[in-house]
């Protein structure tokens, strides 16, 4: 409420078209300044900033142009913990891909139809195949209670309607192939994370099921 009180202007001015537009950058720097916090607290999380906008940035607040933006985009990309953007455009907005691209998630700007019929239902493809793209291709392995998890008795299953697929483990990235959904550990001697070949993490891209990392029975390999 105090920033509000700090940054409101009057209707006189709301008419001057140097008060249009929309703070872009000072909500991407919010929501990032949170996004920190919740990773500090949950560093196990791969966090995604959505960046949807109906507008152009204003131009009263400085730094709020698309290269601003994008710089503040790229740099949380950059972390050593990365933070990406996807980007919605309701309606066409100018260069909307340069935030899509700073962002680092290879996905160009999502451009939804402002003013007809079909916007629900463009917002909610372009929600889905963000969700999809999202998911991850990796999984930590969680530090039990007490003792700890044997390598040699994991399993990841993929469940499916009422089936359920159990993804064979290969020994490295260099024994994944095209055809099959497989996995494998970050270090053989001492895994920390379960990776999905290829193959598999398009499987899981195309929401097609749940996947499961299952413990105490023998791993099954290729």
């Amino acid at each position: 409420m105090t920033s509000i009180d700090a940054h409101h202007f009057t209707a006189a001015e709301g008419a001057d078209a140097a008060h249009w537009g929309t703070p872009t950058r000072p909500a991407v720097e919010g929501a990032l300044q949170y996004l920190a916090t919740y990773q500090a607290a949950n560093p196990d999380r791969h966090l995604y900033l959505l960046l949807a906008t109906d507008g152009l940035p204003s131009k009263l607040c400085t730094g709020n142009n698309i290269d601003g933006i994008a710089s503040v985009l790229a740099a949380a990309a950059a972390l050593a913990q990365p933070v990406q953007t996807f980007v919605i455009g309701i309606g066409e907005i100018a260069r909307l891909n340069t935030l899509a691209e700073a962002g680092g998630t290879g996905q160009p700007a999502f451009i939804v139809d402002a003013t007809g019929a079909s916007t629900e239902a463009q917002l909610s493809t372009a929600f889905e195949a963000i969700r999809h793209t999202a998911l991850p291709c990796e999984f930590a392995i969680p530090k039990p209670a007490t003792g700890r998890v044997d390598p040699a008795q994991v399993n990841v299953e993929l469940t499916g309607g009422q089936a359920k697929t159990v993804f064979p483990k290969v020994a490295a990235a260099s024994d994944c192939t095209t055809s099959d959904s497989n996995w494998y550990y970050d270090s053989e001697t001492s895994p920390t994370k379960v990776i999905m070949c290829p193959a598999a993490c398009e499987t899981l891209k195309g929401g097609n099921g749940r996947i499961d990392l299952v413990f105490g029975c023998k791993t099954v390999t290729k």
